[in-house]
């Protein structure tokens, strides 16, 4: 079973409880009184508790409760297409240590597309969400404070962020090799840049699509 994933009992085609994995995937002890053959089933569901893999293509994934200080090299792994992850306003809290993530999407192999991210606070990890090699995704109502990187999208184009807040990170936003994205009610202040891009090959233009964005200092490297 995987960890920190809550799971429907069912006695026959009758669910009688709702338990939740520990850190290593088992879960809690529980009694079932049988007179006669029954069938017990464990099924999952798509309420997450704590740091895990988000792996099932066209699931939606809706996180339950807070998670703070987490040591988790990486707390959210999206590495399925068309998933959505719905924090319910939810925190994802680190320990700002180096080389970590909140929210991994990550698929070299294939390129991660049709992904929402959405009611997020997440904040202290090395990367507060990164996104790499997928198109057509989304993030949405997303807060990411006192990270090094708030937001980090590379090689990924024609994604939608709005309605973001980066605040207190050495980077609020920054944007790798992106051709095309969409920015609206985006506030990207209080970092050491607002909102930074790189191009590789160097001159590449980036068409950038922007609706009420507040960033101090100002967007750097934008026309380049």
């Amino acid at each position: 079973l995987k960890p920190n994933t809550v799971y429907n009992i069912y006695n026959n085609s009758q669910k009688f409880a709702s338990l939740s994995t520990d850190a290593n995937g088992n879960l809690p002890s529980f009694t079932v009184y049988l007179s006669s053959e029954h069938e017990i089933k464990v099924e999952q569901t798509t309420n997450i508790t704590g740091c895990t893999v988000l792996d099932q293509p066209g699931k939606t994934y809706y996180l339950t409760r807070d998670i703070t200080n987490s040591s988790a090299e990486v707390c959210m792994d999206i590495s399925a297409d068309n998933v959505v992850l719905d924090c319910q306003n939810h925190l994802i809290d680190g320990v700002d240590a180096p080389n970590t993530y909140g929210v991994l999407i990550f698929l070299p192999s294939s390129g991660s597309s049709n992904i929402t991210v959405k009611n997020c606070n997440v904040r202290d990890w090395g990367c507060g969400i990164y996104l790499g090699y997928g198109d057509s995704n989304t993030l949405e109502n997303v807060t990411v404070n006192s990270n090094s990187w708030g937001i980090y999208i590379a090689e990924s184009d024609r994604n939608i962020l709005l309605n973001i807040t980066a605040k207190f990170n050495n980077y609020g936003i920054e944007l790798s090799s992106v051709s095309v994205i969409n920015l609206t009610y985006v506030t990207a202040n209080s970092n050491n840049y607002g909102i930074y891009y790189f191009s590789s090959p160097p001159g590449e233009k980036l068409l950038i699509n922007i609706c009420l964005l507040y960033t101090s200092p100002s967007p750097r490297d934008l026309s380049t």
